[in-house]
């Protein structure tokens, strides 16, 4: 049997076993990592990145915070792609409360910018990561822009200092300077409005954007109507840019523009405006569905009787079929604007 074959057989078992039967799940999970410990490692970053902490979950994850042997699978793309180290990162620091020390540990061997990026992307799962401080604090100052500014990002998302952020948003790189901003939207620091609001003269459309977005964020009212009304400006990139802000920041007041946007002549902001309606459709049919029960429960705390029950089923039921048919319509079309645009289409997550 290949390495590969016991990675796929230990998976197998133990997606099998897990949950029905919590005692038999535990003798037979000692037995596999006795066995197999690094494939039985790898198994259980998939199940935690795919099932979370149900109890079978904790018992996995209490296991794999008892060492460090979970790191180097993590750091590494060919045994687990990015999307599947982060679900399983975030479910593991819900546990083990030294994973930001163990990854600390781990990262300082990490030099080349490209092998830095990926324990990067990783950090922004874990809840704190206090411990690694310091070190985004020296990436934050290296000569690589995308080490920087993922780093200067991190850093001030967690430990945000006034001074410093003045000073990276003087950096030559846009993308630093956009990166520091988005690292600032969450964060809780007083000057964060006054360093939007100064950030809005900036060059770089990206950098206004999530200087935007920030104020958005932050309950600037002004903010919305800068956004629509920079959508119309005559350079592709600021209305890509604000295209991907509306998307971001789903209001509803965003739709309009952002129809307008979708039949735009540049490629790139159909693109992004054509990727936030799609975000505001599922958001409109995750919503209408939340409003169907809690309309039934609703109705049925206030006991109405069978027939004006079932009424109130129909009418929700008929939201929700039209509701779903939006996200379906929403999905084929983003399927149709794939298939047609191969080369450039891609999905957006975070920037634009």
């Amino acid at each position: 049997m290949t390495v590969d074959q016991q990675s796929v057989s230990v998976q197998e078992i133990l997606w099998e076993l897990a949950d029905p039967d919590t005692e038999y799940f535990q003798r037979t999970f000692r037995r596999l990592r006795d066995l197999f410990p690094d494939e039985s490692t790898e198994a259980c970053l998939y199940y935690l990145a795919e099932k979370g902490l149900t109890p079978s979950g904790q018992e996995i994850a209490s296991w794999l915070s008892l060492g460090n042997r979970y790191v180097k699978p993590l750091f590494d793309e060919s045994i687990l792609s990015l999307a599947v180290a982060s679900k399983a990162s975030a479910a593991l620091c819900k546990i083990d409360l030294e994973i930001s020390t163990k990854f600390l540990a781990a990262v300082q061997c990490y030099s080349a910018p490209h092998a830095l990026m990926r324990p990067l992307a990783l950090i922004s799962a874990l809840d704190d990561y206090t411990a690694l401080l310091p070190w985004l604090g020296e990436l934050a100052g290296v000569s690589d822009d995308r080490v920087r500014s993922r780093a200067a990002k991190l850093l001030y998302a967690l430990r945000p200092d006034s001074n410093q952020i003045k000073a990276q948003l003087q950096d030559t790189s846009s993308r630093v300077r956009a990166n520091v901003l988005e690292g600032l939207w969450k964060a809780n620091l007083p000057a964060a409005i006054d360093l939007f609001k100064a950030a809005l003269t900036d060059e770089n459309p990206r950098v206004v954007g999530n200087a935007l977005v920030g104020l958005y964020l932050q309950g600037d009212s002004s903010a919305l109507p800068s956004i629509i009304e920079l959508s119309q400006s005559p350079d592709a990139a600021m209305r890509a840019a604000m295209a991907w802000s509306l998307g971001y920041i789903k209001a509803e007041r965003g739709i309009p523009p952002l129809q307008r946007l979708s039949m735009d002549a540049s490629l790139n902001v159909r693109k992004h405006a054509h990727s936030g309606l799609v975000t505001l459709q599922r958001e409109a049919w995750q919503r209408a569905v939340r409003e169907q029960f809690e309309a039934l429960r609703d109705a049925k705390t206030a006991n109405l009787d069978p027939t004006e029950l079932e009424e109130l089923k129909c009418r929700y039921q008929l939201r929700s079929d039209v509701a779903f048919a939006k996200l379906r319509a929403a999905e084929e079309s983003e399927l149709q604007f794939a298939a047609q645009h191969p080369d450039q289409f891609e999905r957006l997550i975070s920037t634009p």
